[in-house]
C-alpha cells in the first residue's frame, strides 16, 4: 500500500470522527453457497437510522446461518401446508401443531441440530404470518441510502458496526479447513449482535419491557399452545416486536439460534453471552 493511500485512510477516519459518523456493514463471499453480500450504510450519527440499517441486514444474516444446516425446504413445505389448512392463522396452527409431526420432519437432520431447527420453525411461522419478534422493515421518514461496500478479496464473512460509543467487528476468513461450526459461530455471534443492538438503539428500556414480559409469562409453561394463548389474550404482542421478543426469551423459545443453544451443541466453540442493555 502506498503512503498516499495510508494518509487518505487516516484522513477519512479523522473526518468520520469529527462528523460523528455511523457505519454498519455486512459483507460475505463464500463460493460453496454462492454468497456475495455487499451491504453498507454510512451516515451521521442517528439512532433511528442505525435501527433501520440493522433491520435491513437482520433477515440476511439469519438466513445465512440456517443455510449452513442443510436443505430446509421440507420444513417450509410442512409449515406452508399447516398454515394453508388453517387460513394463515398463527394461533390456530400453534394450537394444533404436534411434537410428533415436528419430530418427523426433523428426523432427516443430525440430532444435535434440533434446537437450531426448532428456532427455524418458530421464526418461519412468525415470518409467514407477519408476526415479528425482531425489527422487520423498520420504517422511518429519512431513510439512509446504501453506500458502496467493498467486496471481500477472500472467502469469508464480516460484520462491522460503529455507532456513537458502540463498536463491534465480527470477521472471519474461510479457508479449506474451516469447519461449518466455525462459520456458524461467526454468523450466530453477528446475528445476536444485530438483533440486540437494533432494540438497544431504539432507546427503549430492556428492563421495563422484560419485566412486563415476565409478568405476562409468569406461571406459564414453555410451548406452542402457551404462545398461542398469549398471542390471543395479549393483542399487544402482535404489534410490539420488543415485547414479543422478551416474552419468547422468558419462555426460552427463540426465533433465532441463541448463544446458549450454540454453546451446548458445540462446546468447543463456546461464545460469551452478550450483555443486555
Amino acid at each position: 500500500m502506498m503512503l498516499g493511500q495510508i494518509q487518505f485512510i487516516v484522513q477519512q477516519d479523522v473526518l468520520r470522527e469529527v462528523r460523528k459518523m455511523t457505519e454498519i456493514t455486512f459483507v460475505s463471499n463464500y463460493k460453496k453457497y454462492e454468497w456475495v453480500d455487499l451491504i453498507k450504510f454510512e451516515f451521521e450519527d442517528d439512532d433511528e437510522k442505525a435501527v433501520y440499517a440493522l433491520s435491513k441486514i437482520d433477515k440476511l444474516v439469519s438466513d445465512r446461518s440456517y443455510e449452513l444446516l442443510g436443505d430446509l425446504k421440507d420444513i417450509d413445505l410442512f409449515l406452508d401446508k399447516l398454515l394453508k389448512e388453517h387460513n394463515q392463522d398463527l394461533v390456530e396452527v400453534l394450537n394444533i401443531i404436534k411434537p410428533k409431526d415436528i419430530k418427523q420432519v426433523l428426523d432427516k437432520f443430525p440430532k444435535e441440530y434440533k434446537p437450531f431447527l426448532e428456532a427455524y420453525i418458530l421464526r418461519r411461522l412468525l415470518e409467514k404470518t407477519k408476526t415479528y419478534a425482531w425489527l422487520k422493515d423498520y420504517e422511518i421518514k429519512n431513510k439512509p441510502p446504501q453506500s458502496k461496500a467493498e467486496a471481500l478479496e477472500y472467502e469469508g464473512v464480516a460484520l462491522f458496526i460503529k455507532h456513537k460509543k458502540y463498536f463491534a467487528v465480527k470477521r472471519m476468513s474461510i479457508i479449506k479447513d474451516t469447519s461449518m461450526e466455525e462459520i456458524l459461530q461467526t454468523l450466530v455471534s453477528a446475528y445476536n449482535t444485530i438483533y440486540r443492538k437494533a432494540f438497544d438503539f431504539t432507546n427503549l428500556s430492556y428492563k421495563e419491557v422484560n419485566e412486563k414480559a415476565k409478568s405476562i409469562t409468569k406461571g406459564k409453561k414453555k410451548g406452542y399452545q402457551t404462545l398461542a394463548e398469549l398471542l390471543k389474550t395479549n393483542r399487544e404482542l402482535n404489534s410490539n416486536s420488543y415485547l414479543l421478543n422478551c416474552v419468547l426469551e422468558s419462555m426460552k423459545m427463540y426465533p433465532y439460534i441463541d448463544i446458549d443453544s450454540f454453546n451446548k451443541v458445540f462446546p468447543k466453540f463456546k461464545m460469551k453471552k452478550q450483555k443486555k442493555k
